[in-house]
């Protein structure tokens, strides 16, 4: 890959990502013509992306699924009803409650607790002075 294609590259998948982002065109027509571009620019073979598309057809299955059932989702408006389930649950206090499930959720709530044969473990990698 030359750096031509490297930076052609970084560009369609910036710009594929920021009209998603701002709902400049639809999420699929969007990706399609990224992907059109780099086979466009010799980035991309037909050989290469039938071969993603065999290896990946089961995780794309699964993203296109949740994307067709989340779009159907959205007009009946149950994403705002749970929305507001959580403001009613949560109170004055869901800053609060979102920055707890997040630090518990990746493991900040402290040092873990290690003993001599679990030196791997995070928080603590000295050796007590033990046996």
């Amino acid at each position: 890959m030359t750096d031509l294609q490297i930076y052609l590259t970084l560009g369609i998948f910036g710009a594929v990502i920021l009209a998603i982002a701002f709902d400049i065109v639809d999420m699929a027509v969007a990706a399609l013509l990224g992907v059109s571009l780099m086979m466009l620019f010799g980035i991309l073979t037909g050989k290469e992306i039938l071969d993603a598309m065999t290896t990946g057809g089961g995780p794309l299955s699964l993203l296109f699924g949740g994307m067709v059932v989340a779009r159907v989702l959205s007009k009946t408006g149950i994403f705002e009803r749970i929305g507001d389930r959580f403001l009613q649950a949560t109170g004055q206090r869901q800053t609060l409650f979102a920055f707890a499930h997040v630090t518990d959720r990746a493991g900040l709530r402290g040092p873990a607790k290690c003993d001599n044969r679990n030196l791997a473990c995070a928080g603590n990698h000295r050796r007590s002075a033990g046996p």
